[in-house]
């Protein structure tokens, strides 16, 4: 008790003396198991790092072009494709992916269901079973057409929390386990 009052200049019959000595005494033991916790936390920080470079880090940024500056509804959209690859090996496939769907953008949604609903999709596969080249490229093309029954996009001024949004997909897999996954909100007009 008396290294206790010394260690933190309490009076000896003070009132908070025996809160003081509830405490477990080993505090010097605490900073190395913090360090050795920070530690372990950075190596499994470094370790996922690695990994997601691995699995997703042979393929490059992809380029995509689309014939129309602002599709409309009723247009076929041609879409190109430039993907630089960083591996040698197989593209087990690769699709583009053109979705839409009517979105529940609100906050809070008191029913708790999901009432995203699919209202178009069109699925259009660029490669299956290529051989790629380090430092190479893919090239591909896809068209999709915008059926006239459809609406166009939201405005994005638009304050209804359903909203219209169409979407391009690019989906792919390599060898060992390199993937791709980008999308793109394309801004559809109605049509003309």
């Amino acid at each position: 008790r008396a290294q206790t009052a010394a260690r933190f200049r309490l009076p000896t019959n003070s009132s908070l003396e025996p809160y003081f000595l509830v405490s477990t005494p080993p505090h010097d033991k605490l900073f190395p198991l913090l360090a050795s916790a920070y530690g372990i936390a950075v190596l499994v920080l470094l370790a996922w790092a690695a990994r997601d470079h691995w699995t997703s880090g042979g393929f490059g940024s992809p380029e995509l072009r689309i014939n129309h500056v602002r599709p409309s509804i009723g247009d076929n959209l041609q879409v190109s494709l430039v993907l630089p690859t960083r591996f040698n090996g197989t593209v087990q496939w690769m699709t583009l992916r053109l979705r839409c769907e009517a979105k529940d953008t609100s906050w809070f949604d008191i029913s708790g269901e999901d009432p995203d609903t699919l209202l178009f999709e069109q699925r259009e596969y660029l490669f299956r079973g290529v051989s790629v080249q380090s430092r190479g490229s893919l090239d591909g093309r896809a068209e999709f057409s915008l059926p006239r029954q459809l609406p166009p996009s939201s405005p994005a001024a638009e304050t209804s929390n359903m909203r219209i949004v169409w979407t391009l997909y690019l989906e792919g897999e390599g060898n060992l386990r390199r993937s791709i996954k980008s999308e793109y909100i394309l801004d559809i007009a109605p049509s003309s």
